[in-house]
């Protein structure tokens, strides 16, 4: 109804991301900011170098500096010998500043938060008031399970004689809940002390009785772990802990703070910008941060003038820099609200990339449910899966999904509804859902099958899957399914099973070969593998050998590979060889007995002449590397091996032709950016695999 009201808003609606019309904004207002208007979005991995040089020279400053509080924050946040540990933990910083509307004014009020501690009010940090929501939500849900466990104990065959002290176990709970302040939490925690239940006697049901007592002990268990973590130690010590920390959080915030500037200074330079800088540079255009309140431009109330409704799709997934830009555009000020958002926050998945699902939650609890200015419009129905899904489903989230675990507690009006109509027939359609078990232990396979054994765990999941294929799409006694193109039911066919995995990483290739082995065919879409795969793996080694042949994993990997073809006995050979000779003590690796094996005499010998081709080879290539684009090097690479027709050549060829293709377009996505040379091209490749900037198969 909502839709059909607004359709003659069609022609005027834009649908469009953040970032496009935060770089349209921009563009349209560069001259109120202070950059070129030429600017360019940098490349992922170029930003990535980028910020690696700008880091090291951070880094650098400060160790040439001799500061003695930096010398104290590298001994408490390094890891071993190498500065990664604290690179990483400047870089979450950075990370977590740059998702604030204003990152230097979030650093200050971090800063105020050690002043607060230390003068004597921790009580008055945001860290301290989350603690304590968090602890009260806690023993908000252990009250209802105990609740639940004493009203168990009152059924007929209940263990009635548990009740008085299960009472006492929620008074203390309650008491936990109560606690105003850390002082008063920390006390009452170590004076938590669980009363002996009572003997139960008469006729009890035993599944009652271990209902209630396992309910106790998850209950035990929790206020213990809270015990552990919150009051380990007393106030004093907790607050002179705390306090002690002061200087070397200070000197983190500053290299987080100086990082951001010389980064930002990199950019500026380089005449390019970055997905935080759209969004950040949007804001200066719409919105200034003001005395407890924010002050909007005149371009802000011309645009929110301007848009009839703004529609905001997967609204739980939201950062606080979005939610400014979008009440920014907003009529809301102007005494008409319009902003339509929509959203589940039980599929918030995105907290970890710094969304914010408690800005749906406020509105969700908030908004009403009759016809007002800010209204919530429940959407009950599923129109995607039968009754029997979803009821197995429900069943599952009531009893896990509290406010605590998922923002969210799992009722009637939160779960998921059947909305879909299917056609009836003569036979069960939608089966009940199956929980299919294997015993993956050694000893239990070896009992139940010999075959069994030799496989992994994984691969015997995979094992059992097949089975339940082969069952669903048997020919007479297969699962029937609605075809919506022929509009009748027919038996289900290998294309319509799908396999879904909580991760798919280390998974993948066992379920393939497995069910490829069993004569079903099986695909998988991964996200990842790309940089793991055989072909861009070898090609990457190359380029490094290319680079600089001093490299005893990349060279090996080459000579191994079929480009050179240096079977393992050969190396063996090669090695052994330097070994016994007289420069040993030189010991240059696996290069240094490459390079003796070139300086002896070995006629008629395969090894030597596959040596010899390669160092002709890859000697070539490091000359014309110096003048050639990275991208007509790689393509030499493929020409002159035939590397590129080898893969094509092997299973699953395509893939791993386009495998290589890609490769080649990351090279001249590359040579675009404004660093040069094969160097900094393996470096740009070495940092979008540290960064998990992953491309999938």
């Amino acid at each position: 109804e909502h839709l059909q009201r607004q359709a003659t808003l069609v022609h005027y609606a834009q649908i469009t991301t953040i970032d496009s019309f935060c770089l349209n904004l921009i563009r349209d207002h560069f001259h109120l900011l202070d950059i070129d208007p030429s600017f360019r979005i940098g490349d992922e991995g170029e930003l990535l170098l980028l910020r690696q040089d700008v880091m090291e020279a951070l880094l650098e400053t400060y160790y040439e500096q001799g500061n003695p509080s930096f010398e104290q924050f590298v001994d408490t946040y390094a890891s071993g010998k190498a500065d990664g540990g604290i690179e990483d933990y400047i870089l979450q910083i950075y990370t977590f500043a740059q998702s604030n509307p204003w990152p230097a004014l979030w650093l200050e009020a971090c800063r105020m938060e050690l002043v607060q501690m230390e003068s004597g009010h921790m009580m008055d940090t945001q860290w301290m008031k989350f603690l304590l929501t968090d602890v009260k939500q806690q023993m908000q849900e252990l009250r209802e399970q105990m609740q639940r466990a004493i009203s168990v104990c009152m059924e007929e065959g209940g263990p009635s004689a548990y009740v008085k002290t299960l009472e006492e176990d929620a008074d203390l709970l309650d008491g936990l809940e109560q606690a105003k302040d850390y002082e008063t939490l920390n006390r009452r925690l170590k004076e938590v002390t669980f009363g002996r239940l009572s003997a139960a006697r008469g006729e009890i049901d035993a599944e009652k009785k271990n209902y209630v007592t396992s309910c106790r002990d998850r209950v035990k268990k929790a206020i213990g772990n809270l015990r552990e973590n919150y009051a380990f130690e007393d106030m004093e010590e907790a607050v002179a802990d705390l306090t002690g920390t002061k200087e070397v959080v200070l000197i983190l915030l500053q290299l987080a703070e100086e990082f951001m500037v010389r980064y930002q200074a990199e950019k500026r330079e380089k005449n390019m910008v970055d997905f935080n800088d759209l969004e950040h540079y949007a804001l200066d255009v719409l919105v200034k941060p003001g005395e407890g309140t924010l002050q909007y431009s005149e371009t802000a109330d011309e645009l929110s003038k301007r848009y009839a409704e703004i529609l905001v799709d997967e609204y739980q997934d939201s950062n606080s820099v979005q939610e400014t830009l979008i009440n920014s555009l907003s009529g809301e000020r102007f005494g008409r609200p319009n902003v339509f958002m929509v959203g589940d926050v039980k599929q918030s998945i995105y907290k970890f990339r710094l969304a914010r699902p408690e800005l749906f939650m406020e509105k969700y609890e908030t908004y009403t449910k009759e016809e007002s200015p800010h209204q919530k419009i429940e959407l009950h129905q599923n129109f995607r899966s039968r009754a029997s899904v979803l009821e197995s489903i429900n069943d599952v989230f009531y009893a896990v999904m509290t406010k605590n675990l998922g923002n969210i507690s799992y009722t009637e009006e939160s779960a998921l509804h059947p909305g879909a109509l299917f056609e009836p027939t003569e036979r069960e359609v939608g089966t009940t859902t199956e929980l299919l078990l294997i015993h993956t232990g050694k000893e239990a396979s070896k009992q139940a099958d010999e075959e069994l054994a030799e496989y992994t765990s994984r691969e015997m999941e995979a094992k059992v899957i097949a089975n339940k294929i082969r069952e669903l799409t048997h020919p007479t006694d297969g699962l029937p399914i609605w075809d919506k193109e022929k509009k009748e039911y027919r038996i289900a066919e290998y294309g319509d099973i799908v396999i879904l995995l909580r991760s798919i990483s280390g998974w993948t290739d066992s379920f393939l070969n497995v069910l490829t082995g069993e004569g079903i065919p099986a695909y998988a879409e991964t996200g990842t593998g790309y940089f793991n795969t055989i072909e861009v793996e070898t090609v990457l080694s190359m380029l490094a050998v290319i680079d600089n042949p001093m490299q005893d994993i990349s060279l090996a990997a080459v000579l191994r590979s079929p480009i050179v073809g240096v079977t393992d006995e050969e190396l063996a050979v090669l090695m052994t060889a330097y070994k016994k000779s007289t420069e040993k003590g030189q010991d240059r690796g696996l290069y240094g007995a490459f390079r003796f094996y070139l300086k002896g005499e070995h006629p008629g010998d395969a090894l030597w002449q596959k040596l010899v081709d390669f160092d002709k080879f890859q000697q070539e290539m490091r000359m014309e590397a110096t003048y050639l684009p990275i991208h007509e090097v790689l393509y030499r690479v493929f020409v002159k091996t035939g590397y590129y027709d080898y893969v094509a050549a092997m299973p699953a060829g395509e893939v791993r032709r386009a495998n290589l293709d890609m490769l080649v377009e990351k090279a001249s996505a590359y040579e675009k950016t404004s660093y040069k040379g094969l160097f900094h091209f393996i470096r740009y490749i070495e940092n979008l695999k540290k960064y998990d900037t992953d491309f999938g198969e």
